[in-house]
C-alpha cells in the first residue's frame, strides 16, 4: 500500500512537473494570448467554485490547467496553494506558495499561507519569521492567531498570549483566538484564567466541540477530572472520554520537563478533539 507520505510527495512532484511544463511553453500572438487568458479565467472560476462548494481535491485539476494556460499566474498559483492544503498535501501547498511569491504574491495572506502550512508539516521554527512578517505587512485576527500557534509551538507562551490577546484586540469576539489564548494558558500553568475564559466561550452561538474539548483539558489539567469527563462526553464517545482522562492523570504525574516537553507535543501536532484538546485555526 502506498503509505499517505508517498501520495503527498507524488502529489508535490506533480505540482513541480506542471511548473517545469508551463514554464517552458510559449504565448504566440496577442490574440494568441488573449484565447488563453479567457481559458484560464474560466478553468480559475471553476475551481474557486468547486472548491467553495468543499471539494479542494476537484478544484486542483482545474487550477492545474489553468497553470498550462497562464504560466506563473500569482492568483492561480495562491488558489492552486489553498487548494492543495484544504486537501491535506501541504508539501504540495508549501511549492505552489513559494511559487506564487516568487511570482510577486508576497502579501500578508501568502506569507499567512505558507506559514500555516509548514506548522501543518511540524516546522514551526521556519513559519515563523514567515507568520512575523504576515502581522508586519497587516496586522489580522487571523494572522496573529497563527503567529500565537507557532510561538506556542516553539514553547514560547508568554510571546504566544501576547500574540493572541493582540488578535482579541482587533476582533474581541475572535473564537479562534480565544480558544487558543485559553489553551495556551492552561498548557502554561494557568488553568483558572483559561477555564474563565473557555466558560464563556462555549456560550457563545459559534462554539464547537473543539471549543469544549479544549475546556475539558483546562479542568483536566486543573485535576477536575469528574467536570472534565462531563464536558468530554458532550461530544465523544466514552472511550475517547475516558483516554483523555489517563492522559490527563499521566500529565499530572509527571516532572516538569516531561510535562512541559509532552504539551509542546499538543501544540505541535494540533491535535482533534477525540485526542485531548484543539488548537482553533480560525
Amino acid at each position: 500500500m502506498i503509505s499517505t507520505r508517498s501520495r503527498r510527495l507524488s502529489a508535490a512532484l506533480a505540482v513541480g512537473a506542471i511548473f517545469a511544463v508551463g514554464g517552458c511553453s510559449k504565448l504566440g500572438s496577442p490574440v494568441d494570448r488573449a484565447v488563453e487568458d479567457a481559458g484560464a479565467n474560466s478553468l480559475m472560476h471553476a475551481g474557486a467554485t468547486i472548491h467553495a462548494a468543499g471539494d479542494p481535491v476537484r478544484a486542483i485539476s482545474y487550477y492545474q490547467e489553468a497553470l498550462q494556460l497562464s504560466v506563473n499566474d500569482p492568483a492561480i498559483l495562491l488558489a492552486l496553494a489553498h487548494a492543495l492544503s484544504d486537501a491535506g498535501d501541504h508539501e504540495g501547498a508549501i511549492i505552489a506558495f513559494d511559487r506564487a511569491i516568487d511570482a510577486g504574491a508576497d502579501d500578508a495572506d501568502t506569507l499567512r499561507g505558507i506559514g500555516n502550512a509548514l506548522m501543518a508539516i511540524n516546522r514551526p521554527e521556519i513559519a515563523l519569521p514567515k507568520l512575523q512578517q504576515a502581522v508586519i505587512m497587516q496586522p489580522s485576527p487571523a494572522g496573529f492567531n497563527s503567529l500565537g500557534v507557532a510561538y506556542d509551538a516553539l514553547g514560547q507562551a508568554e510571546i504566544a498570549q501576547k500574540s493572541y490577546r493582540e488578535g482579541l484586540a482587533l476582533t474581541p469576539s475572535h473564537i479562534g483566538l480565544a480558544n487558543n489564548l485559553a489553551l495556551s494558558l492552561a498548557l502554561s500553568g494557568n488553568t483558572g484564567q483559561a477555564i474563565e475564559i473557555l466558560e464563556e466561550l462555549v456560550m457563545e452561538p459559534g462554539s464547537s466541540a473543539a471549543n469544549r474539548q479544549s475546556l475539558a483539558l483546562a479542568y483536566g489539567l486543573s485535576g477536575d477530572y469528574v467536570r472534565a469527563e462531563e464536558i468530554g462526553r458532550e461530544d465523544l464517545d466514552e472511550q475517547s472520554v475516558i483516554m483523555n482522562i489517563s492522559y490527563y492523570r499521566t500529565l499530572e504525574a509527571m516532572e516538569d520537563h516531561a510535562r512541559k516537553v509532552a504539551i509542546l507535543g499538543i501544540l505541535r501536532s494540533n491535535r482533534t478533539p477525540n485526542a485531548v484538546g484543539s488548537v482553533d485555526p480560525r
